[in-house]
């Protein structure tokens, strides 16, 4: 799916870029955003609530395009 969306960014979009937010301890998420070009930007962590309301610490993430 994320795929999807990037390709639709890149060929019928005007976007710069596509942002996300992914939580710190999802270390395998973050290695395949990392595996498909999003770089981790130098925005401070942030805390997000998760499923169960669990206060947790993300980061955003950007896949730049052209």
């Amino acid at each position: 799916m994320v795929d999807e969306a990037l390709y639709w960014a890149e060929t019928a979009s005007t976007l710069e870029a596509v942002g996300l937010l992914v939580q710190t301890r999802n270390v395998a998420a973050m290695k395949l955003y990392q595996k498909m070009g999003f770089q981790r930007t130098q925005t401070a962590e942030q805390t997000v609530t998760d499923d169960d309301g669990e206060q947790v610490t993300a980061v955003e993430m950007v896949y730049p395009l052209q």
